[in-house]
């Protein structure tokens, strides 16, 4: 059998992820973090989310977001430099 791998999609964030960012962050038992996010979404269900202006993350601690960490800081990187 044959299956589709997991859609991954980077973006920012946008006011519509307000409370799928309140569930992450009281998920992951951390603050949201400050400022502008970037956003790591698995087929469409938001997992990690990074400040772009300081870099500080919250992740679902109930799937394998640790690859996700690098790539999330990468993107939120040019986000902040492209202003």
């Amino acid at each position: 059998m044959w299956t589709m791998p997991p859609a991954l999609v980077l973006r920012r964030a946008t006011l519509a992820d307000a409370w799928p960012l309140w569930r992450l962050a009281h998920r992951d038992s951390r603050p949201l973090p400050v400022g502008p996010l970037a956003v790591a979404e698995v087929d469409g269900e938001l997992v990690a989310a990074v400040s772009t202006a300081t870099g500080e993350s919250i992740a679902e601690p109930f799937r394998p977001t640790a690859a996700l960490v690098d790539l999330r800081k990468r993107y939120a990187a040019g986000i902040h430099s492209a202003g």
